[in-house]
């Protein structure tokens, strides 16, 4: 791929006019938004998945492939899926996702926003308030963790070994989701990391968000993403 022959990792798409939608002159794409090796070697169209309901409680529907998954919520550009790490804890996230595709200038137009995660019948009752309060997209289990793996199957670590930074990084995350109005629980499997991939319309990954669990995620890099994925395919 062209992409993983770029000695500067920083993509810059000369971006025209995408029917109408307004995009800037250039969109500049992090280089950590780029593809990891990982995540250009894994299969993400045939893997297990299993889509969920949880109006009132969680309930495990059919079981499709990831790539009837993908393709079901592919608009005009592509999708954009949530790997959640933890319900319980990346509400922040889901949050900061809603609220990107509640904005006005509506940078997700023409995409599909949905949401994968790693188990059930753990914190079910966590699992429904995320998804009816915090990220109200259609949710999958991801049994086997192919897209977690994909993301790297990178494990949480400590921010820092310094006791004072680390009870300082741990505030900061609790001052933020109380001024947010978010409450927050540990139940279920955390250690296993997610993220973001943008997908294209033909429903391959074009670029990718690592979580970063100890920050907050960087929206404007993710919506550069997606632009960059409009201009390109236009």
């Amino acid at each position: 791929m062209l992409r993983s022959c770029l000695q500067f990792r920083t993509v810059v798409v000369m971006a025209t006019v995408v029917s109408g939608l307004g995009l800037p002159a250039c969109t500049m794409v992090p280089e950590r938004m780029m593809l990891s090796k990982s995540m250009q070697e894994s299969n993400l169209s045939d893997a297990k998945m299993v889509k969920l309901k949880t109006a009132n409680m969680v309930e495990e529907l059919n079981e499709l492939s990831s790539s009837a998954m993908i393709s079901e919520h592919t608009g005009k550009f592509g999708s954009v899926c949530f790997v959640v790490r933890r319900p319980g804890l990346c509400r922040e996230e889901g949050l900061a996702l809603e609220k990107v595709a509640a904005q006005e200038d509506t940078p997700f137009d023409g995409f599909g926003l949905f949401g994968v995660v790693k188990e059930t019948g753990v914190d079910d009752e966590g699992l429904v308030d995320f998804n009816t309060k915090y990220f109200k997209r259609t949710l999958y289990l991801d049994t086997d963790l192919v897209f977690y793996n994909a993301l790297g199957g990178r494990k949480l670590s400590v921010p820092s070994w310094n006791p004072l930074k680390f009870i300082s990084t741990i505030k900061a995350i609790g001052t933020r989701a109380k001024e947010k109005g978010i409450s927050q629980n540990l139940k279920g499997e955390g250690i296993v990391q997610g993220g973001v991939i943008i997908f294209g319309k033909d429903g391959a990954p074009k670029y990718v968000y690592e979580e970063d669990t100890w920050n907050e995620m960087p929206v404007d890099d993710i919506i550069a993403a997606v632009n960059a994925v409009k201009a390109e395919s236009n």
